[in-house]
């Protein structure tokens, strides 16, 4: 991996890539692009955090409810991936 950016993100991007290819070498998930599956789960996090505002609106989330949303959100994004 080319190094780019601070130390301490580039570490905690190796370290998910070790981790994600680990597991894929013991059989506990299938072959997929380490890289890909990274960038793509880290958006699937950040996404809802980008677009607060309208996703607020469009999908009627009360601000008083959003901490159980998000508890949710963690949820299906783990059964997701």
């Amino acid at each position: 991996m080319k190094k780019h950016g601070s130390d301490s993100a580039f570490n905690v991007a190796e370290k998910l890539l070790r981790l994600l290819e680990d597991t894929i070498k013991r059989g506990e998930l299938r072959h997929v692009d380490a890289t890909q599956t990274i960038i793509s789960v880290v958006g699937m996090c950040a996404f809802y955090f980008i677009t607060k505002p309208s996703n607020q609106i469009v999908w009627n989330i009360d601000p008083e409810a959003e901490a159980e949303f998000i508890e949710q959100r963690k949820k299906a994004i783990v059964d997701l991936v």
